[in-house]
């Protein structure tokens, strides 16, 4: 199932064939020989999306057949945890991974079969937790290794919880104070820039910082937001950088700015908690017992007492201030006993992590898709992460992109089907995000102004690639449907549709002026390249490698 759904995706947003080449087109804002900082004649831009993902996309995931130093099984001596599906095998997994974790990271394997899990006390986020750098949860395959949570109780719980040990059982925001002193930007950062010039700090090439401003109330006001926003509850422009080399006070980053960070809005830096870094989970399926008792409306999610109340924000697994790190070959499951349903409410969230890699994982029919941020398949809200040739069926949202520190993230070469909502972007801006490829099976995508308590507009500069619809897409008008819905903040960028659902509607709304840019509705099969992410990576791995203070050196291949 799994290499037939990534197929399907290549398959289906393939360039046209040798022999009707000449119907072949490229996009006017990435013309041959394109470099960042080309505009046309309007100001208009493409970022640089090449840096999502794992280490940058400078280095591959290990191979998922990988051996390490220190490789543990389960169901071995000491742990002997039972992959029968009826005994409890958290504290075994938890020893496990705790065993690995302390000396240094490694392997734990479960080998085929399903292991019970939960959390096991009232204060528990998790029934089990990834807080050690280097340790890869590992099953023998998505079809043969299967992790059943089986406590309904789960409310803004997860199954397997991926954060810092410092944070282990917390919320974590990059902006939170963390009692590290704060310095100056001299000079604003602006879109594209690589380069900052700070008021102290004594850095070093190898450290990490945030890179930051406030939503103050000329920025809101700037927005067209007055009254929609507030600056706690935005927080403002946020970027989580690596210094990779340091020339007086002007610092040079791993990525580039994407939004303009201002000294009006106090630009500044500062470090903050360290992450966790390399860690993974690999080749086996999850799924959570269904809820079989109390109401389950939209709104009973913040009702005590209710079904939905004990699953709201619940999740298979959520990453937390990680960096450099994976999940992929991992799949959602019916498990025995559920009706229908393969877990309760999200499925992934990327919370304040980035330059994570999502790959080839399948999720599909959450039980819980209400109001409040339930149903939410795939959830982004860090930066530079890459979900690649994944797939999402019956999701409230089946993708989602939200907050002001959400930028830079790209979903390549993946599905979204049956969503009840649009896959979209929710709130807080969320500055240059990329789609690229993605099919669309009665689903589509909207980018616009959410009229939703504080929410206001859900991106700015984010781009919609070569996107296929399969069927008709989301009703936006009383019988009128759209594959694409954009009215991004400033500029928002459709190119290259095609499939039966094609069309997309660029609202001329005052508050999302200018109007989007709309290119090649129906052309997006003859589109080249077919993929602006793989382009990017091919054209910026070809060049020499910027400066780099320690990690991975090794280049990936360039792409076909």
């Amino acid at each position: 199932m799994r290499s037939a759904a990534a197929a399907t995706v290549i398959g289906l947003v393939a360039v046209l064939p040798a022999g009707i080449a000449s119907a072949q087109w490229r996009s006017s804002l990435y013309p041959e020989g394109w470099e960042p900082g080309f505009r046309d004649g309007g100001g208009r831009f493409l970022q640089d999306f090449s840096y999502a993902g794992y280490h940058l996309g400078e280095a591959p995931l290990p191979a998922i057949d990988a051996s390490a130093p220190l490789m543990v099984d389960v169901t071995e001596p000491p742990f002997l945890a039972d992959p029968n599906g009826y005994s409890d095998t958290t504290p075994a997994i938890r020893e496990a991974i705790e065993f690995v974790g302390s000396r240094g990271g490694g392997i734990v394997l479960l080998p085929a079969g399903t292991y019970a899990v939960r959390p096991q006390s009232p204060g528990d986020r998790a029934a089990l937790y990834i807080d050690h750098p280097g340790v890869v949860l590992r099953g023998e395959g998505p079809d043969r290794t299967f992790i059943v949570n089986t406590e309904t109780a789960m409310r803004k719980r997860s199954v397997i919880r991926v954060a810092p040990a410092a944070i282990r059982d917390g919320d974590f925001a990059w902006r939170n104070d963390v009692g590290e002193p704060s310095f100056a930007l001299t000079e604003n950062a602006y879109e594209l820039d690589r380069t900052i010039e700070v008021e102290g700090g004594d850095f070093a090439p190898g450290d990490w910082l945030l890179v930051m401003s406030d939503a103050t109330d000329a920025f809101i006001a700037e927005h067209g937001m007055t009254g929609t926003w507030t600056t706690e509850g935005v927080g403002g422009v946020t970027f989580y950088r690596r210094v990779i080399a340091v020339e007086g006070a002007r610092l040079t980053l791993d990525i580039p700015i994407r939004y303009p960070v201002l000294r009006r809005d106090n630009a500044r830096v500062r470090r903050t908690l360290p992450h966790i870094d390399e860690v993974g989970v690999e080749n086996l399926a999850i799924g959570m017992a269904e809820v079989t008792y109390g109401e389950m409306g939209d709104r009973d999610w913040n009702t005590p007492g209710t079904g939905a109340w004990d699953v709201h924000a619940s999740t298979l697994i959520e990453l937390n201030h990680a960096a450099n790190g994976w999940i992929r070959r991992v799949s959602s499951y019916r498990p025995q006993g559920n009706y229908r349903h393969h877990f309760l409410s999200s499925g992934i969230r990327i919370q304040y992590s980035r330059s994570i890699t999502i790959a080839d994982v399948d999720l599909e029919l959450s039980q819980y898709r209400g109001e409040g941020g339930n149903g939410y398949h795939f959830s982004i809200q860090g930066s530079d992460n890459l979900i690649t040739e994944c797939r999402s069926k019956g999701g409230r949202h089946n993708y989602t992109v939200a907050h002001i520190a959400a930028t830079g993230n790209v979903i390549h070469r993946s599905l979204a089907l049956d969503g009840r909502l649009p896959v979209d972007f929710h709130m807080h801006l969320s500055p240059a995000n990329l789609i690229d490829g993605m099919v669309l099976d009665d689903d589509s995508i909207e980018a616009v102004r959410r009229d939703h308590a504080d929410h206001g507009h859900g991106t700015t500069q984010s781009v919609f690639w070569n996107t296929r619809g399969e069927t008709e897409g989301w009703e936006v008008d009383a019988g009128v449907k759209k594959l694409i819905r954009t009215a991004q903040y400033g500029w928002g960028y459709a190119i290259g549709t095609s499939g039966s659902d094609k069309r997309v509607d660029a609202p001329n709304h005052q508050l999302a002026y200018p109007r989007d840019f709309v290119e090649g509705q129906g052309r997006g099969g003859q589109l080249v390249p077919s993929s602006l992410y793989e382009s990017q990576l091919n054209r910026r791995l070809s060049l020499p490698p910027a400066p780099r203070s320690g990690g991975s050196s090794r280049r990936v291949q360039p792409l076909p």
